[in-house]
């Protein structure tokens, strides 16, 4: 699709690609906007029912307009193609971020994480649960804006949850329990994924990685998952809690909502913060230094002689003359090993 026009836009790059379609980069041929433009795939373009949600994707979309949301611009069919027009972030995923560094500061997971809650809040007030929060939708802009992306799998609180052909609508490493189980989904289950995802912006993993996908599905309804802070020891007890309780089996058991989870982040920080201070490496400077030692203690030892005999013989100077003698000595051998 590259260089062809595609309704008023101009196809430019393609720049990902997502659960239901690719996304290009393409610029309005007559305002010369820049944007993103999602197209269902071949995959799911013949099957009503996944048509019907990429436009409803659409819908929910063009209700939002928040400022850590990706909004929703304009939305099209030509040749029963469905194109999806939406602001472009040029920017780096959470994703991409945590695969260059391994994990974050805490200061920082943390600020990431009151904006991805407020976008949550915002979304759940207007009755959409995302259904697949994980660091590959959650995007930064240039001046480091974050925004909420993918609603392909998005949903109103009333519908049931759904699976395509190939299994569960989200991603295996983020899926909540109720959606393993067919069951419905809430808020929750949102702050269930988050949860997840802030585990690893903090450890630089997930609880149930190295895994099978049936494995991690089994370990999301069965296995507890290993408190954070053994993977990161500037985690707080406090905020360790925090994240336990966002990712507990039972929705019931979990955060009641994003608001509520914003607020115990935010009460976790005053209450009990470690300084996140990433210190350097000290070893290869000891090392180097003894190595540096055990090579010249030979004139380590003659230099440290040297200086008791002169303390020695400057404090009382009344001594015998032999020790004007052996001053001399060890000033000349000095000599010669240093400068001979």
């Amino acid at each position: 699709m590259i260089g062809i026009n595609v309704g008023e836009y101009r196809i430019v790059e393609k720049v990902g690609q997502g659960g239901m379609g690719s996304v290009y980069k393409a610029v309005h041929t007559t305002l010369e906007q820049i944007v993103a433009i999602k197209v269902l795939s071949s995959e799911f373009s013949d099957n009503p029912s996944m048509r019907s949600r990429f436009i409803n994707e659409a819908r929910i979309q063009a209700k939002f307009k928040h400022p850590n949301v990706v909004n929703v611009l304009n939305f099209f069919e030509i040749d029963e193609k469905a194109f999806l027009v939406m602001e472009f972030i040029e920017g780096e995923t959470l994703e991409k971020i945590l695969q260059r560094k391994g994990k974050l500061q805490i200061e920082e997971a943390l600020d990431i994480s009151y904006s991805v809650l407020n976008a949550l809040v915002f979304m759940h007030s207007k009755g959409v649960i995302h259904r697949d929060v994980k660091p590959a939708n959650i995007m930064f802009t240039r001046d480091n804006v974050v925004k909420v992306a993918d609603f392909g799998i998005a949903k109103s609180v009333n519908e049931k949850t759904k699976h395509t052909k190939t299994g569960l609508l989200g991603s295996v490493m983020y899926l909540t329990p109720e959606q393993i189980l067919g069951e419905q989904t809430s808020a929750a289950t949102d702050v269930y994924s988050f949860g997840i995802t802030l585990y690893k912006m903090l450890t630089g993993r997930t609880p149930f990685s190295n895994k099978t996908e049936f494995e991690i599905m089994k370990s999301h309804l069965e296995e507890d998952p290993t408190s954070p802070n053994e993977y990161n020891d500037y985690i707080s007890k406090s905020l360790n809690k925090v994240i336990l309780k966002s990712i507990a089996k039972d929705p019931k058991d979990r955060f009641s909502s994003a608001s509520e989870f914003s607020q115990k982040l935010r009460s976790s920080k005053k209450e009990n913060f470690r300084l996140d201070i990433n210190m350097p490496d000290l070893a290869p400077i000891f090392d180097s230094f003894g190595l540096f030692i055990k090579r010249n203690m030979k004139k380590f030892i003659i230099l440290f002689i040297i200086i008791i005999v002169i303390a020695m013989y400057k404090f009382f100077p009344n001594l015998s003359l032999i020790y004007l003698s052996i001053k001399e000595y060890f000033i000349k051998l000095y000599l010669e090993i240093f400068f001979g």
